[in-house]
């Protein structure tokens, strides 16, 4: 202890007390150094010893004044002083640090092993000004060596096998000199494809503009706060880009000097999904905000939490009332009673049931809105209660409109009834005039019968006489009066076909003919047949023609008068006629086609006028009756008639028959 004194006496320093004067700054230095248990030394800048701390006294137990200047080279083993003289001038010439191991003598002889460490000391000029460093026991430095190295082993199996991507990036040349395997996988590198790589590979191009900004923008938060949190945008080898969050901070590798530790983790997933949850918010925002109906959102004990805007604006309220309980806000002032159901309702709610009623709230400058309201609980995954859904349909229109059609419901009924004496009165007046129209229907028929049984009397009679006076007078009438006395026939005859004529078309859709399967090919040979046209006349018939329920008397009397017209007015004696017919959904269409002289277009509606003919009556006989009785049973079934003619290009009636008959009434 005398020998330490003595050093410290022999280098001038006092010891420290409160009332000492203040120490020169390097003073307080050599102080700090020597509170320290490491050995500590200080040398020139040409190698000379000019200062030890006092754990060299402790450790070696000698005098700090016997190891100054050059003589502490002196306790340096012998076999190792020309290591150590070597070593130190090799440092003094390349200004370079330096470590070896050097076994210096203690105060009882023997010798023990240390770890010599010295750095130079530069001024602003870089040239050095003295020496400095430390001196360990080769025991204790192992020991320490063998922990770092197992802790860096430890940081090493720690970072290998971490969840999060690392990379060491060099801050001089901005290349990775160190990726862990989590790391390397994340980007799809092999193991160690990365070191030496640029930095920038990682990075997706469009963001590569701005990489130098940010890297100082970075580089600042770090000097600042000792790290760095932002978001980067990567892209991996395949060309894959994803989204990576990354923390980095500084600090200087023994290897690799200043370096960039980035530790990061794929939030590619992540993002997206709160890309998604943030849509989902959006596309709610909008519903929730949108709707027409009231929407409010409270706490199972009533106090309002959100209002959407449809109800906010209904009410001419503010955000303010949030946190209100629910039946105080302005919504439900229209009396106590509604308050009072509104809170019983809402604590239905709470306990799990649904509460829905109609009810009258308040809006804004005195308006009210009859609402269908809800309410409905809202329970998380342990099925609590967390929240009440309440809704309002605002169905005041509805309302108003049941209001309308109940007093248009009473009109209606108070109408109906009206209508239905009226209906009832009309019905009675319809069955007498039926019962009237049936009276006189029987009496016109039995007039027809009466006036065609005495008009054709009279006409027998003149016809008769006619004959009779040609018999008396034969071989004495003159050439003149014979040929008057056949016109004079002929015109009876008419007479009397006309009278037919008009009786037949009176009875049209006034009786009733039988309904009976009808084939139409043996129905037009026996119309045919009965004609009995000239052998000159070619009549032709489709193969195809049907077999179908109709009232064979009428169908009968419609082809005869077709066919009888088609060989009357031909112009010649080997005349040519075509009956076809063509399916259609409903019905069947019929052609009867002649080749006849044609009928000009002017005449193609009046020939079904009753007493139109083509021709003078007296050059060919005709009493202008035949087709208006064909086109009135024809419209009777239902069906339509009508023609296709050109002078001297034949002429076709074509006529729709239904394959159902209608089940008509006769016509009065």
């Amino acid at each position: 202890m005398n020998e330490v004194s003595n050093s410290r006496e022999a280098l001038g320093i006092a010891a420290s007390s409160s009332h000492q004067p203040e120490l020169h700054p390097h003073n307080r230095y050599e102080q700090l150094m020597d509170a320290l248990p490491q050995m500590m030394w200080i040398a020139s800048a040409d190698g000379a010893i000019n200062y030890l701390n006092y754990a060299w006294a402790e450790t070696l137990g000698v005098a700090i004044a016997d190891s100054l200047e050059w003589r502490l080279f002196d306790r340096i083993h012998p076999h190792d002083r020309a290591i150590a003289f070597r070593q130190w001038q090799q440092s003094i010439d390349t200004q370079q640090a330096f470590e070896v191991e050097l076994r210096f003598r203690e105060a009882d002889g023997t010798h023990r092993r240390f770890v010599v460490k010295g750095r130079p000391i530069l001024n602003e000029l870089n040239a050095v000004v003295e020496w400095v460093g430390t001196c360990t026991p080769a025991s204790q430095a192992r020991r320490v060596e063998t922990e770092l190295e197992q802790e860096r082993e430890l940081q090493t199996v720690i970072t290998r096998n971490m969840a999060e991507g690392i990379c060491l990036v060099r801050l001089s040349d901005r290349q990775i000199v160190y990726a862990n395997p989590k790391f390397e996988q994340m980007f799809g590198y092999e193991a160690a494809e990365l070191n030496g790589q640029p930095v920038s590979i990682l990075n997706y191009a469009p963001d590569l503009p701005a990489a130098d900004g940010v890297a100082q923008a970075l580089l600042q938060q770090v000097e600042q706060n000792g790290e760095a949190t932002y978001t980067v945008h990567n892209i991996k080898k395949d060309g894959t880009l994803f989204w990576c969050e990354a923390t980095t901070s500084i600090f200087e590798h023994p290897d690799h000097g200043t370096v960039v530790v980035a530790v990061q983790q794929d939030i590619t997933d992540r993002r997206q999904a709160e890309q998604e949850l943030r849509e989902k918010e959006r596309r709610f925002r909008a519903i929730f905000d949108q709707t027409f109906q009231f929407v409010w959102l409270l706490e199972p004990d009533g106090k309002l939490i959100e209002a959407n805007q449809t109800a906010l604006e209904f009410g001419d309220v503010t955000a303010q009332v949030m946190g209100q309980m629910f039946w105080e806000t302005s919504w439900w002032q229209t009396s106590h009673d509604v308050q009072v159901q509104l809170r019983e309702a809402i604590a239905r709610a709470a306990t799990g049931e649904i509460a829905r009623y109609e009810v009258e709230i308040s809006g804004a400058g005195g308006n009210t809105a009859i609402c269908d309201f809800s309410i409905k609980p809202l329970r998380d995954e342990t099925e609590k209660i967390v929240l009440l859904i309440l809704e309002g349909r605002d169905i005041t229109p509805r309302k108003q409109a049941e209001a309308e059609v109940h007093q248009l419901n009473a009109e209606l009924e108070n109408r109906v009834a009206q209508r239905t004496a009226q209906m009832a009165q009309l019905n009675r007046t319809l069955a007498q005039t039926a019962t009237l129209l049936e009276e006189r229907n029987r009496e016109l028929d039995q007039f027809a019968h009466i006036a065609s049984h005495d008009l054709k009397a009279p006409l027998r009679a003149i016809s008769n006489l006619a004959e009779w006076i040609e018999a008396d007078l034969q071989g004495q009438l003159p050439a003149e009066n014979q040929i008057q006395m056949g016109l004079l026939r002929k015109r009876v005859l008419r007479m009397e076909a006309l009278i037919t004529g008009l009786l037949d078309y009176s009875r049209v859709g006034r009786t009733q003919a039988e309904i009976a399967s009808v084939s139409v090919g043996s129905l037009l040979e026996e119309v045919i047949d009965s004609l009995d046209p000239p052998a000159s006349f070619a009549i032709a018939l489709a193969p195809n023609l049907p077999t179908l329920s109709a009232r064979p008397l009428l169908l009968r009397q419609v082809f005869a008068n077709l066919i009888s017209n088609a060989v009357k007015h031909h112009d010649r004696p080997d005349g040519h006629i075509t009956i076809t017919v063509s399916e259609q959904a409903a019905f069947y269409e019929f052609a009867i086609t002649d080749d006849g002289p044609g009928i000009a277009a002017d005449y193609h509606d009046r020939i079904f006028v009753i007493f139109q003919t083509l021709t003078a009556r007296d050059s060919k006989e005709n009493t202008g009756v035949g087709l208006s009785i064909v086109k009135k049973i024809v419209e009777t079934e239902g069906g339509q008639i009508w023609v296709e003619s050109q002078l001297g290009q034949g002429t076709t009636f074509r006529f729709t028959w239904l394959k159902q008959p209608k089940d008509a009434t006769p016509e009065p």
